[in-house]
């Protein structure tokens, strides 16, 4: 998603993958942050766009009350799943 976006002309500020080296990568070829944790995708951007796998994923990322998840930055921020 990050990569299609960012082809349309989207600039895409931070990525962030349970897998450490994928997010590396794509941000090396995003030009842009490759995100350690979820918060800090919320932290630089104002429009957050999650794609993930199941139910549980979603609840890992979000992570409600968790400094760590997206909503510990949820304020005036945009959320599209």
């Amino acid at each position: 998603m990050a990569r299609r976006l960012h082809d349309k002309g989207y600039r895409i500020t931070a990525v962030q993958d349970r897998r450490v080296q994928v997010a590396e990568e794509l941000a090396r070829e995003l030009a842009c942050e490759g995100a350690q944790i979820p918060a800090r995708v919320a932290e630089l951007s104002e429009v957050i766009i999650t794609v993930v796998s199941d139910d549980a994923a979603m609840r890992e990322i979000y992570a409600v009350g968790d400094p760590t998840g997206l909503l510990a930055h949820a304020k005036g921020r945009l959320f599209i799943n």
